[in-house]
Parts: structure tokens; C-alpha cells; sequence
């Protein structure tokens, strides 16, 4: 279960529609939709708002591990560990995310599936990706390739940059 689809279940629960819950949290309701159709992610501080509103720990609400734990079942969770990375069962979704940083971002990160998965990074490759060499359907970086890339060195079906091939390019 992704976090998008806690949060409508809880919201539900409460009996609360996207307006009075946005309205207690100080966003918009399209934010509260975006979270539950996993088209955004909440901020911090709004996750932090969320665990208290619904009663649940931060581990409940993101990953489900103390449901996990309370329910004892020996199944593997939706959300595991596979060796170097994460996968997701259900959603198709892979992300890894090296634990060496620089300049406080991580070395690589790939982050993909169906769905928006944003990716940040050094090196970063994904769906929606931001870093110096950056591979992704919206790329932007010094050196992009996607389908839609922006950058100092790009390529992409539609590319914008200081150096740009692709079918539609603007330097």
C-alpha cells in the first residue's frame, strides 16, 4: 500500500473529505488529491501533521512496518529490501539510493516505476530526475538525456539547453 492510498484510507476513516483535511492542514485540496493519487509526495512538516491527525507513527504512514509487526505475519512486506536497492511489489517501482554524498546529495540515485518517481542525485536516473548527468523521461542537468531534457549538454526527443540534440532542440 502506498503512503497516497494510507492517507485516503485514513482520511475516510475519520470521515473527512479532501477539503476539511486540507483545510486543518493549510494546503490546498488539490494537494491533499495529488497525495492520495501518489502524484505528489507531503512535505516533512505535513507528514508530521498527518501521524498526529490519524494516530499513527511516521513508520505506519510511509513504509507500514508497525502494522507489519503487529499483525506477526511471516509474509515480506510490500516495501523491501533487495540486496543494493528497494523494490515495491504492486506498484512496479525501484529505487536505490547510495549512501555516499557530495556536496550533500547522493552519488546515484534511481528512482523508477509506474507512476512519478522523482530521482536526485549526482547521478540521477528515473522517471523525474535532477543532477549533473541526469537520465529520465524529464531530465535536467549539466548533461541530460530524456524525452524531455534541459541542461548545459542535452539530449532528448525535446531538448533545451547551452548544447542540444533532439528532434525539437533550442539552444
Amino acid at each position: 500500500m502506498t503512503t497516497g492510498q494510507k492517507i485516503y484510507e485514513c482520511r475516510k476513516k475519520l470521515g473527512m473529505t479532501q477539503e476539511e483535511l486540507a483545510e486543518r492542514l493549510g494546503v490546498t485540496r488539490q494537494s491533499v488529491s495529488k497525495w492520495e493519487s501518489d502524484g505528489a509526495f507531503p512535505e516533512t512538516e505535513k507528514i508530521l501533521e498527518l501521524c498526529k491527525l490519524f494516530g499513527l507513527s511516521a513508520d505506519e504512514l510511509l513504509f507500514g512496518e508497525a502494522q507489519m509487526e503487529k499483525s506477526g505475519s511471516a509474509e515480506e512486506p510490500e516495501h523491501c529490501s533487495r540486496g543494493w536497492g528497494v523494490i515495491k511489489r504492486g506498484d512496479l517501482h525501484f529505487e536505490y539510493v547510495s549512501k555516499k554524498r557530495l556536496w550533500g546529495m547522493p552519488l546515484v540515485h534511481v528512482n523508477f516505476g509506474l507512476g512519478l518517481y522523482r530521482a536526485k542525485g549526482i547521478i540521477a536516473v528515473g522517471n523525474i530526475v535532477t543532477g549533473l548527468i541526469s537520465f529520465g523521461t524529464i531530465s535536467v542537468g549539466l548533461l541530460a538525456f530524456g524525452a524531455l531534457a534541459l541542461g548545459l549538454l542535452v539530449f532528448g526527443a525535446f531538448a533545451m539547453g547551452g548544447i542540444s540534440f533532439g528532434g525539437v532542440a533550442r539552444a
